[in-house]
């Protein structure tokens, strides 16, 4: 003990101590619960990035709905002046674009697209671990 370490014992022979093989368990079992670690860090960062995806499609769609609304709006005032300088054919190609899919986009239609988007990252999400 004059260098300041202990003593070797006598399983310098190859042998392990009780104290080493406790050690190596325990490094065992923290390596195994790090790479579950690993995974479980891994996962949590594509359903975090899944949540951002669906908040902005949502944002979106939402944006969408507003934009169309105003459109439809200046198309119904375009149209209002087109009756009042008396030109009803016009008017009437104007409420026809007004009530098209392109200036109200279907909200409905949307979110059905975002939900089966969602059910199809779940199952893949979820088949890797049945494996």
């Amino acid at each position: 003990m004059a260098d300041g370490f202990p003593p070797q014992d006598s399983h310098s022979s190859g042998e392990s101590s009780p104290a080493e093989d406790l050690i190596q368990a325990f490094s065992n079992g923290l390596a195994a619960r790090l790479s579950d670690a690993e995974r479980n860090a891994l996962q949590a960062a594509a359903l975090q990035s899944m949540a951002l995806a669906l908040t902005l499609a949502l944002h979106n769609a939402v944006a969408e709905q507003e934009h169309g609304r105003i459109l439809r709006t200046a198309l119904t005032t375009a149209a209002a002046k087109a009756i009042l300088r008396g030109k009803k054919a016009e008017a009437d190609e104007i409420l026809k674009l007004a009530e098209s899919r392109f200036v109200v986009p279907n909200l409905s239609a949307v979110i059905a697209e975002i939900k089966t988007y969602l059910e199809t990252v779940s199952r893949q999400l979820q088949s890797p671990q049945a494996t």
